[in-house]
């Protein structure tokens, strides 16, 4: 990827957060550490433990994990597009996307993997850290991204060209396996 202008960049607590507070995150008791950070090739996955509190006991706490990947701009480091995923508490597999201010809404995100559409996701709303879509996942797409190497996010700018923005799968399998471990 020398020739492209993104890199890809670890990503920090304060991610997770914006995608915490992007969706209802899936909450259990914690019974691990209170922050994890693992890094599996391109993708991170991240814990961290809230407390939460409840009428009658007072403070609890409960874990909000993710995998996350995240992709910046190279000259200055500036964040473009954020793919993060989640376990939900039926046990499937929810797909958060942050992408960057300019595209149009009505258009949607789509993920493309050899040339194929597998997943379609509507934006949810603008927020100050960019724009955010949102999707629950078939098994059968989180299938695919494991057997994958690369997939392709495409969004339309404004202006009514595509945008694509390459996400590598290097390390989604094992980073999948560790966040439903995780459970």
């Amino acid at each position: 990827m020398s020739s492209s202008p993104f890199k890809r960049a670890t990503v920090i607590a304060a991610t997770l957060g914006s995608l915490a507070l992007a969706l209802p995150a899936s909450a259990q008791e914690s019974e691990g550490p209170d922050r994890l950070n693992e890094t599996y090739r391109d993708w991170v996955v991240q814990c961290v433990t809230q407390a939460v509190s409840q009428p009658q006991d007072g403070a609890a706490s409960t874990r909000v994990c993710e995998m996350v990947q995240q992709l910046s701009q190279r000259e200055s480091g500036q964040r473009v597009l954020t793919v993060g995923l989640r376990r939900t508490e039926g046990g499937g597999t929810a797909m958060t996307v942050i992408a960057p201010f300019g595209v149009l809404l009505s258009d949607g995100v789509r993920i493309r993997l050899e040339d194929t559409d597998v997943i379609q996701m509507g934006f949810l709303t603008c927020l100050s850290n960019g724009c955010i879509a949102n999707a629950d996942l078939e098994s059968d797409a989180v299938a695919a991204m494991e057997r994958g190497t690369g997939a392709t996010v495409r969004m339309q700018t404004l202006q009514g060209q595509a945008l694509d923005l390459e996400v590598s799968l290097m390390g989604f399998t094992a980073a999948m396996n560790r966040l439903r471990s995780l459970d």
